[in-house]
């Protein structure tokens, strides 16, 4: 069973996919040591939905395991989701389109 996104049906869980996609973030960075925010903004998993930033910073920083493990369940359910569009773009027949929209995106990103 797949989670609509805010706008509902394929196409807003496709949208939320992709732009969950392109994101890089340096979790080591001083300057999140009081960052409030989710890993993520509008990302449903669990590390995102219930530790901030600099909660997953400090414990990185501090070589604490969970902050490995709050990775981990945030890159698998990033994981998730990407493949989960690529799915979804095969099962529409719009690959082509996804696939080019996803290439172009990650041009912008070097």
């Amino acid at each position: 069973m797949e989670e609509e996104g805010p706008g509902g049906g394929a196409g807003a869980r496709q949208e939320a996919r992709e732009a969950v996609v392109c994101g890089k973030l340096n979790l080591r960075d001083s300057t999140l040591c009081r960052d409030a925010g989710p890993i993520l903004a509008g990302c449903q998993c669990f590390a995102c939905g219930k530790h901030t930033r600099a909660y997953i910073h400090h414990l990185i920083n501090t070589r604490e395991i969970l902050g490995d493990v709050l990775l981990h369940i945030h890159n698998q359910h990033h994981y998730a989701q990407f493949f989960g569009a690529i799915r979804e773009s095969i099962r529409t027949g719009t690959f082509e389109a996804y696939s080019a929209r996803f290439l172009e995106k990650r041009k912008h990103m070097r």
